[in-house]
């Protein structure tokens, strides 16, 4: 019996795990940690887009995010050419959906050299982590906007 089974096995049957992890590392580019929300709002005039997490009584804005390693030095020195030092920070999104768009975004991000551009993405992809993490209520850092 166990010589009929093992032969009846398929070996080129691709197995897929049940779970999957869907919880992916992403590169948050924070722009510096405020001990007040007026601090905040003052240093983060000259952007039109930004989001913040209060986590132990400060916060800690962020101004881009990335998937792409690639991509974190492309926005670290399109952010330093116009006068800000950025510390990368990763932490972990589990919604796919927003994954699926920031992966979109990166390609984007990874094609073209254009100031414009890079400022029309980055704006995109906050605004998309916005609408679609936060509003929703799926990051797990209690993020604020």
């Amino acid at each position: 019996m166990g010589y009929y089974l093992f032969h009846e096995y398929d070996a080129t049957v691709k197995i897929k795990p049940v779970f999957q992890d869907e919880e992916k590392e992403v590169y948050f580019l924070q722009l510096g940690v405020y001990s007040t929300l007026e601090a905040v709002q003052k240093n983060t005039n000259n952007f039109t887009s930004y989001i913040y997490t209060n986590e132990d009584g400060k916060y800690h804005v962020y101004v881009a995010l990335t998937k792409s390693s690639k991509n974190v030095e492309k926005l670290k020195g399109y952010f330093k050419e116009k006068g800000y030092d950025i510390y990368v920070k990763e932490m972990v999104i589990s919604s796919e959906e927003y994954l699926d768009k920031l992966t979109q975004y990166d390609q984007v991000l990874e094609n073209t050299s254009e100031k414009e551009a890079i400022e029309n993405v980055v704006d995109k992809i906050l605004t998309e982590y916005k609408e679609m993490v936060i509003d929703r209520g799926k990051n797990e850092t209690n993020t604020e906007t």
